[in-house]
């Protein structure tokens, strides 16, 4: 019988230094896998984020420039009536001008 503290053959060594070298390069492979698979989450959700924070970005200025056409288009109409007002004034002035002064209007 074989005393504890006497080596194995060879082979039986490198039997047993191959089947641990087995397990921690597999061991070692699935720890680089799960730290690939995480950083590659972490990228990814990275990207995601700043694609969000773009379109929102691109959001809020196609509203204002909504909401500045749609004011432009609100007071066109007041504007439109206005212009017409201030002529009907310049034309009645320089009229009531005219009957008032036919000679003031004229150039010397």
């Amino acid at each position: 019988m074989r005393q504890p503290h006497e080596t194995l053959p060879d082979r039986t060594r490198w039997s047993e230094a191959h089947t641990q070298l087995t397990v921690l390069v597999t061991v070692l492979g699935f720890i680089f896998a799960v730290w690939q698979y995480r950083t590659e989450q972490i990228k990814t959700r990275v990207a995601l984020n700043q694609q969000n924070l773009k379109e929102a970005a691109e959001r809020l200025e196609r509203a204002r420039r909504n909401d500045e056409t749609a004011q432009r288009e609100f007071m066109r109409p007041l504007l439109l009536k206005q212009q017409e007002l201030y002529f009907e004034a310049a034309t009645a002035a320089a009229t009531l001008l005219q009957t008032i002064s036919p000679n003031a209007a004229k150039p010397k």
